[in-house]
């Protein structure tokens, strides 16, 4: 498109087209780096559930931390911004129209089909906020600073999913709820046992089952003798005995 007219860069604005299950919508601004793999898991040197929660505790005690200072270090505005739960994206008013319409989408959605977060010791309201810190800070020239808090939400650690049911329930943001934590493992440790011992009780049936359908098999076969029926045709002084493709006369 040509235009004569000057335009100040100050109101310029980028917008990118997504793709993927966001491929109508249209996000205002450029995107920061997207990783589609996690950081390497941090070595773990627990020798039992206590030494394990209490790992856990530190390692989200040190999520919390960076997560409190972000309030210190962002402006107002960007904090108010990260503190939305929705966030702004545009849609075309008709297929290849230059006109766009504004649509709000929930933060936490869409920021996660976006960015996935490996970390399971952020709640998803406190990784939402830390996305959103991560585009101001790269907005405010710091890729530095970006970066440092793209490393914690691509931080992975074992046992993902119960480390997740715990920060849900919020039993290792105090010592006070050890116990609690404890109890958690120790029913899913019973569980995962149980699982395998009937999964070993179904597969000696199985094979039991397996073993005397095989007996059987070879018994019949011995015991039954398949016997053709066919009968003679003359023809002329010669006689031959005849039959079709399955071995019965014709």
């Amino acid at each position: 498109m040509e235009d004569s007219d000057y335009i100040p860069s100050s109101v310029v604005r980028h917008f990118t087209e997504l793709d993927g299950s966001l491929a109508s919508y249209i996000f205002p601004g450029q995107l920061a780096p997207m990783y589609d793999w996690p950081l390497d898991v941090p070595e773990s040197k627990a020798k039992n559930f206590k030494e394990r929660i209490e790992e856990l505790r530190v390692a989200r005690r040190e999520v919390e931390k960076a997560y409190t200072k972000l309030g210190k270090s962002l402006s107002r505005s960007h904090v108010t911004e990260c503190l939305r739960p929705h966030i702004t994206l545009y849609k075309r008013i008709a297929p290849g129209s230059s006109q766009l319409t504004p649509i709000k989408m929930d933060r936490i959605y869409f920021w996660q089909r976006i960015h996935p977060v490996w970390n399971p010791l952020l709640k998803p309201v406190e990784a939402t906020f830390i996305r959103g810190a991560i585009y101001a800070f790269y907005g405010d020239g710091q890729p530095e600073t970006a970066e440092r808090l793209e490393r914690i939400l691509r931080t992975p650690h074992y046992d993902d999913w119960e480390v997740r049911e715990l920060v849900a329930l919020g039993a290792l943001d105090s010592d006070f709820r050890e116990d609690e934590a404890l109890a958690y493992f120790k029913a899913l440790d019973d569980e995962h046992w149980a699982f395998h011992a009937q999964e070993e009780t179904l597969r000696k049936s199985a094979n039991d089952i397996l073993a005397e359908f095989d007996n059987e098999m070879d018994t019949g076969k011995d015991s039954e003798t398949l016997v053709v029926p066919s009968k003679e045709i003359t023809t002329g002084d010669k006689s031959e005995r005849r039959t079709d493709c399955a071995g019965f006369p014709i």
